[in-house]
């Protein structure tokens, strides 16, 4: 059972679990300058406009940003080397440079879709890779190319479900049921190919495997078969709060997981029959998105995120010598794709040092080209080789099936199918393992204040919501009602707290979005003063 402290204003100061105490200082703004995690601290700094500027975690990796008058991200200082970004008038990043000239330039559509990426090593004209992509009318990926594996085209049924994904050497297909279950899939992938029975909401089979759960839906024992030979088995275990608590592999090994809390996890341990620990890992927080892993034969793995959203932009990797001295420091630049899913790492050189393919549903197909590795996946995802699966903040995604192991925390809320993932990965994201999403817009205000805009899909139509941060904290989140709970959030804001041009701009944009629905008639048609644009948030029940 957690327990949760706050200060005078409301605001998270202590919260303590069995296994995990966390604790936040906060500057006289309300502001987060001190994170610890078991003795585990996370320090920031912020300038007049609170931005944060600086970022020091635990094994010591000081990260500081530079902004331009626009409030978007100019310069990346981050082990030894300085990333720096640039804009077109409207706003959308063309250029990323790293300090040894390795560069990576973006073009846009009119409608602010990405069209394509190149990568140039320093000092050379002819690109080191390039990445291409073309769209529907409706927004959905129709096709991707790139130098290595040339053409992908992706068919899609009328609400945006991938159906098909053909290239060279290359043949993906689905099926889907009325409720949006895949039937059946053609894939690169034993795992994964084949019809599909499920048992409501649960899958029961898909190509070589099978899966089992207890009576709260969560997976208990995954199989693969392998010919004339037992299969391999896994076996889960869950806590009381719904968390996978620990895994037993094919060759017997244990591991077990702790998290804050917040519903993070903060650490996983390899055990030995008597229960004691062999290895651990520690993974260090900034907010919702991963700042480090550090592993007991000293290796460290760090990860600096464009501020505010999901998107990776550098990996750093060093090792600890017996005195605890940082050694053999290793520099990666992260190139995402559409949705901010790592495609390559690339070196100071402009060396593409990591490259994976993967199905459309996050199924890594072969292994990777390079010798570097990256766990990072989908946004919010990070891939546990003992596992299978990929840690999904909340829940776990299982690739192979394209759904969740666990049901969604949210309940009745959740929508029709409680395992579900996003009706299409190559457009849509879930973070937290909570309900998909498209990449959030970002609305940001010289005072400190931003709004990221997420849509999403429910009840047959899309909905939307604003999570409003001050000064790099989510203090509440909006949608076409006004205020509402949701996540870890545990009251909405009060009365004045949030400034009436803030509100106004909520209220504005909302109204835009509900007439983009069809939820309000058009401009001048409708009274819309005070309370009278608000329209009942979208929702669907859970079956199961």
């Amino acid at each position: 059972m957690a327990r949760f402290e706050y200060d005078a204003e409301q605001r998270l100061v202590r919260a303590a679990s069995d296994d995990v105490l966390l604790e936040l200082e906060r500057d006289p703004a309300g502001r987060v300058v001190a994170e610890t995690v078991n003795g585990r601290t996370v320090w920031s700094t912020y300038d007049t406009f609170g931005r944060r500027i600086s970022r020091v975690i635990p094994t010591g990796a000081i990260s500081r940003w530079e902004y331009h008058d626009a409030d978007q991200p100019a310069r990346l200082h981050t082990a030894g080397r300085v990333i720096t970004f640039g804009y077109d008038p409207a706003g959308r990043e063309i250029e990323r440079l790293l300090d040894t000239g390795v560069a990576m330039t973006q073009t846009w559509d009119r409608n602010s879709r990405l069209v394509s990426q190149v990568l140039h090593k320093p000092g050379q004209q002819r690109a080191t890779q390039q990445s291409t992509f073309r769209y529907r009318a409706d927004g959905y990926t129709s096709a991707v190319a790139d130098g290595v594996t040339g053409m992908r085209q992706y068919n899609l049924d009328p609400v945006g479900r991938v159906t098909a994904v053909n290239g060279n050497g290359w043949h993906e297909a689905y099926t889907y049921d009325a409720a949006g279950c895949i039937t059946s899939a053609a894939s690169p992938s034993a795992d994964s190919r084949g019809p599909r029975q499920y048992d409501e909401t649960l899958v029961l089979t898909t190509g070589d495997m099978r899966f089992s759960y207890d009576p709260q839906g969560r997976m208990v024992i995954r199989q693969k078969k392998r010919l004339s030979r037992k299969p391999e088995t896994w076996r889960y275990e869950w806590n009381a709060e719904d968390r996978l608590a620990g895994v037993t592999t094919p060759d017997g090994t244990r591991w077990r997981y702790l998290y804050d809390p917040l519903g993070r996890r903060v650490a996983k341990e390899k055990l030995a029959a008597d229960g004691s620990t062999t290895e651990r890992t520690d993974f260090t927080w900034d907010g919702p998105v991963l700042a480090e892993q550090v592993r007991s034969d000293g290796r460290a793995t760090s990860w600096d995120f464009a501020p505010g959203r999901f998107e990776p932009v550098a990996q750093t990797e060093r090792r600890a010598t017996s005195s605890q001295e940082w050694v053999d420091e290793q520099f990666y630049a992260i190139v995402t794709d559409i949705v901010g899913t790592p495609t390559e790492l690339v070196d100071p050189d402009g060396q593409i040092a990591w490259r994976s393919r993967t199905t459309a549903w996050g199924e890594q197909i072969g292994r990777p080209l390079g010798a570097a590795h990256t766990p990072l996946r989908s946004p919010g995802q990070y891939f546990n080789e003992e596992t299978g699966l990929h840690y999904n903040y909340v829940r776990y995604y299982d690739p192979a099936s394209g759904r969740f192991t666990s049901t969604d925390p949210l309940g009745i809320n959740g929508g029709d199918d409680c395992h579900a993932y996003v009706v299409n990965p190559g457009t849509w994201i879930d973070p937290y393992g909570l309900g998909g999403a498209l990449p959030r817009k970002w609305y940001n205000h010289s005072d400190g204040w931003t709004l990221g805009l997420a849509v999403f899909p429910i009840a047959g139509s899309h909905d939307f919501e604003f999570h409003v941060h001050r000064n790099g904290e989510e203090i509440g989140v909006w949608g076409s009602e006004g205020w509402f709970l949701k996540h870890r959030l545990s009251r909405i804001p009060d009365p004045g707290e949030v400034p009436p041009h803030i509100e106004g701009r909520l209220k504005n944009l909302s109204i835009d979005l509900l007439r983009k629905g069809d939820r309000l008639p058009e401009k001048g048609s409708a009274d819309v003063t005070g309370d009278k644009w608000k329209r009942p948030r979208l929702s669907n029940k859970c079956e199961t």
